[in-house]
């Protein structure tokens, strides 16, 4: 079976109306008795799927923690084209359930967890940034702190700026939709975000 796993951002945007009914097969298919890198992925999948459509997902998260504590000691994964699902790899799953639960303190400490262990490269870390920037935009409006909205846009800018000097359309498109998912007051900060996102257009 071919299960093509890969670290957190290239999975990051499930298809939510398909995603539970995939996990259901897939895990059907592989049965209890597999490896456990499929299994904490599929769990995972599955919180991140429920979270995008506002249903509780802590039970799907706690079972891939168990399941990836359990078979810690396990033989390595394998199948070659599958990358080991690790505690580092679900706190950044952790952390999207979180942003799209709007759970900013949550979603802000996953993230934490998660890349001072995976340590992405640039263009990865990108990808990855616009989302620790609506955690913390998030924070910033429940806490009513402008200053901390104002580093969600700094945050945002230079995720942006990587996206624009890679070429990368995913990067620039989650920039586009952190933006629209803004309607607060603007700030030198969100007009030079701005100024930004039109250069993209040029």
């Amino acid at each position: 079976m071919a299960l093509a796993l890969v670290p957190l951002p290239a999975r990051s945007e499930v298809d939510q109306t398909t995603a539970p009914t995939l996990t259901a097969i897939t895990g059907a298919r592989i049965g209890p008795a597999s490896h456990p890198t499929p299994q904490a992925w599929l769990d995972a999948i599955e919180a991140l799927s429920l979270a995008a459509i506002g249903k509780a997902a802590d039970a799907a998260l706690l079972r891939a923690r168990k399941v990836i504590a359990k078979g810690s000691g396990s033989a390595p994964v394998p199948w070659p084209w599958v990358f080991s699902f690790d505690q580092p790899k679900l706190a950044g799953y952790r952390a999207l359930v979180a942003v799209r639960l709007n759970r900013p303190a949550e979603a802000l400490a996953a993230f934490a967890d998660s890349l001072s262990a995976m340590q992405p490269a640039l263009k990865q870390r990108a990808i990855i940034m616009p989302e620790v920037a609506t955690a913390a935009r998030q924070d910033g409006i429940r806490q009513k702190d402008n200053e901390r909205i104002d580093e969600s846009f700094r945050l945002a800018s230079e995720a942006l700026g990587t996206g624009i000097a890679y070429s990368s359309e995913r990067v620039i498109e989650k920039a586009r939709r952190f933006r629209r998912n803004y309607a607060g007051l603007s700030s030198s900060h969100v007009r030079n975000f701005d100024e930004q996102l039109r250069s993209t257009l040029l």
